[in-house]
Order: structure tokens, then C-alpha cells, then sequence
């Protein structure tokens, strides 16, 4: 039986009424699942050509990434796009020259990627390329930056006026003041030219009890010489804290006490001794009181040594001083430093050295970071012969420059040395090597006017 006589009886049976509901379904079965079969097959072709003509573009767009030219492309509403902006560009390819139009000649395969992918091109990103750009950017933010940023201000030369060194002011003939209230220090630091040691009247401190023209609540004396000492009878009566070297307490204590015992009147004695045999239960308790506010009200003796070296006086001073011992020998000699704050990296108010050297100036370079620094300057240069707690000027110049925001007064200059050759000493390192001196106080008189001679 051939194909065609299949179909037509195929057709008529289709044609055929159904006689009830239980009738049997014609045997074609099989004919259907070879159609089936067919079609499916038909299908996975399909599906096989349209992956290789896949396959196929994307090697031909791989190819003519590196090789041949660009076939003959249809129009789209994005090539007249295209094309409409290149019009528009037309009129200033005039500029580029040459350049132009060899770029216009070569190969663009991002516009081929794009007609042949369709909306699946992703065009490839280039991390290098991004990286470039944004370094670029920040380097023209950063001259932006620059430019808009005001110049810095230059350095305003200073007048051979300002840079002068100052002398102390002389109200009363050989006492002598130093203002140092508008500066740092806020103080002001008296003395006498005849004497060792100064006055801190502010701080109500006596640096060494040489004077008997004003008391002070703390005294500190950095050695025991009859100079030193000449006004410490006196001072004693109203002061608070009297400071020594730790190996002088007992000689200062005793020498306090026999002061005290001779200048007591010798009334109140008997007074208190007859009190004593009419009431001795009395007497016990008001020597008793009396011994409580002697602690309270007379002096307390501070003693200092290599270990102990700092304290805070939260009577009345409320300041710390670090001690630091110059001369380590028979006569020893200290140094105080009085500061706001407890690190000794910041000192802030004064400094005291009534004699030093260099090497302990370099060892102890921190003493110098005060508001201001009295210290020795026994001479201008360096002589053949000089103590071992002397200096000259030679020595401490680089170390007076160096710390421009503390100011030095020089004192104990040597008796030798007329003032006038001083005064001219210092002038000259001013006018003829242009030094700033405008830190440097001489503790000495003004210098006389051609009036005043």
C-alpha cells in the first residue's frame, strides 16, 4: 500500500461519523510519533545552524578586529544617527589636518560589535585607562587647590631698632627693674646691682635672701655665702618656704633658730614662765596651741638633693620647681625652675642660674624653654683663665639664638668691664653682623645720653 492511499484512507476516516462513545480509535500511533520524531529533529537542526552561524559572526567579528575591511552595512535609525552627527562634526575636521582623516579611515569594531550583537554588546572597560584618568584629576584638583590657596606670608624683615638688646630700667640709682609684664613671663624681675640675687614681686619670690628692702613669702638660695645670706634674718620673719641644698639643713636650721632665740623679748618670757607655775595644766595645753600655730604660721625649711629634686608648693606659690645642681662638690650650687605644669618639658615661667657652665647648659638644655632665663655672663669672650661656673658671651650666643622665644637676662658681668664697653659690644653684633638681640635684657643700667653727661 503506497504513501498517497494511506492518506486518503486517513481522510476518510477522519471523515467518519462516531457511532457512540465506546467505539475503538483507528491503529495510527505509530505514524504519529515518526511525525513527531521528524519534527523534533527538524528543530535540533534549526537550533545546530543558528548556533554555528553564532559562532560563525563572532569569529568574523574576532577577524576583523585585527585584519580586512568593513562590509557594506545596511541603514538603521542608529547608522543615520550616526551619520547626522559626523555631519554636524564635519566643519571643524578642517583643523585637525591629516590626523583627521586617518582616523576617519580606520576600522571602527565597536560600531561592527554593536550592529552585529545588538542589545547583548557590552563594550569592554579598560581598568588602566580609568585608573590614568582619575590620577589626572586629582592632579588638576590638587593644582586647583594650590592656586586658590592665599601665598604664604613672607617674613617681615626686622628694623636694626627691633632687633636691639635692652637694658634694665634704673628708678632708684643701683635697684634695678626689668618689665617683662607684656611678654611671656608676665613678671616683673627686680634686684641690686651690687648684690647677688633677685625679686619676682608677682610671685612674691626672693631668689637668694641678699635684701633687706622688701620680705617675700618664698625664698630660694642657690648657695651658702655671706652674700647670699645677708638679708635671711629678716626675710625669715614673714616667709612661708625658705629652699636650700639638702647638706646645708641642719647649719641654716640652726643658725634660724639662734636668731629667733636672740631677737625674742625677754618680758614674754617671764610672762609665760609665771603663767606656767600658777597653772601648769594651762600652760601645757597653750604651748601646745602655740606649737600648732607656729607650724602653721612660721617657715618651713625645703631641702633638695640629686634624688629629690622637684616639689610642688601648693601654698600660696602654687608652682613646681625642679632643682638641678650646677657644681657637685664641696659648694654646691642649684638651679630652680619654676613651672605651671608638671613636665618638665614644660617649664613656662623662670628660670634661675646664678652661675653655670657649657657643658651643663648642653646636658640640661630643657631649663632654657622658660618665658624668661636669668643667667651668668661673666664676660664677652672667652679669657685664658675662667672659673668653672663661669661663662662669657662667646659660649652662650648660639644658645641664646637658637631659643628666640625666651628671653635672657644676662647678669654678673665681671667688675672689670666698663658698661660702656658692654653696651658697645652688643651694638656692634647688631648694626655690623645683623644679629636679633631683641631677646637679650643686660642686667645693667641704661646706657647715658649725651644730655644726661
Amino acid at each position: 500500500m503506497s504513501a498517497s492511499d494511506q492518506r486518503v484512507s486517513e481522510k476518510e476516516e477522519t471523515t467518519k461519523p462516531e457511532a457512540t462513545e465506546n467505539t475503538a480509535q483507528p491503529a495510527s500511533q505509530p505514524q504519529l510519533e515518526s511525525d513527531t520524531n521528524q519534527q523534533q529533529q527538524f528543530l535540533d537542526l534549526e537550533r545546530w545552524n543558528a548556533l554555528k552561524q553564532q559562532q560563525a559572526q563572532r569569529r568574523i567579528i574576532e577577524h576583523l578586529m585585527y585584519s580586512g575591511k568593513p562590509e557594506d552595512e545596511k541603514e538603521s535609525a542608529r547608522t543615520r544617527m550616526q551619520h547626522k552627527v559626523k555631519q554636524k562634526q564635519s566643519p571643524n575636521e578642517g583643523k585637525g589636518g591629516k590626523k583627521n582623516k586617518k582616523k576617519s579611515s580606520e576600522f571602527d569594531v565597536e560600531k561592527t560589535l554593536r550592529s552585529v550583537l545588538g542589545s547583548d554588546y557590552k563594550p569592554a572597560t579598560n581598568s588602566k585607562k580609568r585608573k590614568k584618568k582619575n590620577k589626572r584629576r586629582k592632579k588638576q584638583n590638587q593644582k586647583q587647590q594650590t592656586t586658590a590657596a592665599p601665598p604664604p606670608e613672607e617674613k617681615r624683615v626686622k628694623t636694626e631698632q627691633e632687633r636691639l638688646f635692652r637694658t634694665a630700667s634704673n628708678p632708684h640709682t643701683s635697684h634695678l627693674v626689668v618689665d617683662l609684664t607684656k611678654e611671656k613671663a608676665k613678671c616683673t624681675v627686680t634686684g641690686n646691682l651690687n648684690r647677688p640675687g633677685f625679686q619676682v614681686p608677682e610671685l612674691q619670690l626672693s631668689l637668694e635672701a641678699s635684701s633687706i628692702d622688701s620680705g617675700s613669702r618664698h625664698v630660694f638660695i642657690s648657695r651658702i655665702t655671706k652674700e647670699n645670706l645677708f638679708g635671711l634674718s629678716y626675710q625669715s620673719e614673714d616667709c612661708l618656704n625658705i629652699c636650700c641644698a639638702e647638706k646645708h639643713y641642719e647649719s641654716l636650721n640652726a643658725y634660724l633658730d639662734a636668731w629667733t632665740v636672740l631677737t625674742e623679748e625677754p618680758e614674754t618670757e617671764e610672762k609665760e614662765e609665771g603663767m606656767a607655775e600658777a597653772n601648769p595644766e594651762d600652760a601645757e595645753i597653750e604651748e601646745e596651741e602655740g606649737d600648732e600655730n607656729d607650724e602653721e604660721e612660721g617657715y618651713a625649711i625645703v631641702e633638695f638633693s640629686e634624688v629629690n629634686n622637684y616639689m610642688y608648693f601648693e601654698n600660696d606659690l602654687k608652682l613646681h620647681v625642679s632643682v638641678h645642681n650646677i657644681s657637685a662638690g664641696e659648694e654646691d650650687a642649684l638651679s630652680y625652675c619654676f613651672s605651671n605644669e608638671a613636665n618638665p618639658a614644660d617649664y613656662g615661667v623662670l628660670t634661675y642660674l646664678p652661675c653655670s657652665s657649657l657643658s651643663f647648659l648642653k646636658k640640661n638644655t630643657q631649663i632654657l624653654n622658660t618665658a624668661a632665663v636669668l643667667v651668668n655672663c661673666n664676660y664677652l669672650v672667652k679669657p685664658e683663665t675662667m672659673g668653672s661656673d663661669e661663662l662669657s658671651w662667646s659660649q652662650i650666643q648660639n644658645l641664646i639664638l637658637e631659643h628666640n622665644d625666651t628671653t635672657f637676662i644676662l647678669h654678673s658681668f665681671d667688675k672689670s668691664i666698663p658698661n660702656s664697653r658692654i653696651y658697645q659690644h652688643f651694638t656692634n653684633l647688631v648694626i655690623a653682623e645683623g644679629m636679633d638681640l631683641a631677646n637679650v635684657v643686660l642686667f645693667l643700667p641704661p646706657p647715658l645720653t649725651e644730655n644726661q653727661i
